[in-house]
């Protein structure tokens, strides 16, 4: 098994010196790639860092790694403000459905891709990167990394590659990013209680992260046989089901990550409830249409008097992308 160094020494070369790296968020941001440049950041300069990284969970800048790195995203956050303004980070401020659509056709060079350990069989699942790695996976011409994490669930319904399908293979022991969910507000809780109203038995809902989501799984907890369909789920399912509010077929919980606590991703990978698709399942205007009683529960930063929503914009300065909330 080859080292991260020895990888990017072989990209560079390939690439004269200027290779375009994809790099996952999400819980399973791969932290060996950070280290490898930390260690040697002159395997950044000329690199030009590719993907979907997460506010508030991915805190990795890959700009940060050296002067002439370059990196492009579709959510700006202060990691990247620095860069942003420097010209080196390039936003593609689009809603998740397209931003699945630029990582299928974005010129990579090669991709490190977070997968679980391999089965019996040698195949590994894409799990906690589900939503959008696939859209990676499938091209051809990118050489392909699996980055295995031990730690990594590999949940019955979600998908799954053969080992060999990968180029290279690499190991990585840092724990995934966790995130806990804080107690809810007084007012937040008042806000659940109403938007429960709003909402009866057998609904499906979905939701942004933060106290959005501990919201609606509030909501959603006074009823039964609620499926969840969403992008990202937090602890604040696992109080659902706990709750007794989640229908108990499998596939009910179907969602493109799970952030959370160990609890989260143990029952992310016993559960078979949990159902990995990648974005072009979670946030299809075709396959969301298709639902019945489907409750979307989701937040911003202000709305005006004609019902507006701003979720991007805080006194002129841009703080966000639009992510999920349009489709």
């Amino acid at each position: 098994m080859t080292t991260v160094r020895d990888l990017l020494l072989d990209i560079r070369g390939a690439t004269d010196g200027a290779p375009r790296i994809y790099v996952p968020g999400g819980p399973a941001e791969p932290a060996c790639l950070a280290s490898a440049l930390r260690e040697t950041p002159d395997l950044a300069d000329g690199a030009t860092f590719i993907g979907h990284w997460l506010p508030g969970i991915n805190r990795t800048a890959w700009t940060d790694f050296h002067s002439g790195a370059a990196a492009e995203g579709t959510f700006l956050y202060s990691e990247y403000r620095a860069s942003f303004e420097a010209g080196r980070y390039r936003l593609h401020p689009v809603h998740y459905s397209t931003a699945f659509e630029w990582l299928k056709n974005v010129p990579l060079d090669a991709a490190f891709i977070p997968v679980s350990a391999p089965d019996a069989r040698g195949d590994v699942s894409l799990s906690l990167g589900t939503d959008m790695s696939p859209a990676v996976t499938g091209r051809e011409k990118v050489r392909l990394i699996a980055v295995i994490r031990s730690d990594m669930p590999f949940p019955a319904d979600a998908p799954r590659l053969p080992l060999s399908a990968f180029t290279d293979v690499v190991e990585d022991d840092t724990p995934l990013i966790t995130l806990a969910d804080p107690p809810l507000s007084d007012e937040a809780t008042a806000i659940a209680a109403h938007a429960a109203t709003l909402m009866g038995d057998g609904f499906t809902v979905q939701s942004g992260i933060g106290s959005v989501q501990q919201i609606a799984m509030a909501a959603a907890a006074h009823h039964r046989n609620i499926r969840i369909h969403t992008g990202m789920i937090t602890d604040a399912a696992l109080g659902a089901v706990t709750a007794g509010a989640i229908g108990s077929e499998p596939g009910s919980i179907l969602t493109g990550t799970a952030i959370g606590t160990p609890p989260l991703y143990d029952a992310a990978g016993t559960d078979p409830r949990f159902n990995f698709q990648p974005v072009s399942v979670t946030h299809s205007v075709p396959v969301l249409a298709a639902i019945p009683r489907l409750a979307a529960i989701n937040g911003g930063v202000e709305v005006d008097l004609f019902g507006q929503l701003n979720s991007e914009w805080v006194k002129g300065r841009q703080v966000a992308s639009t992510g999920g909330l349009g489709n």
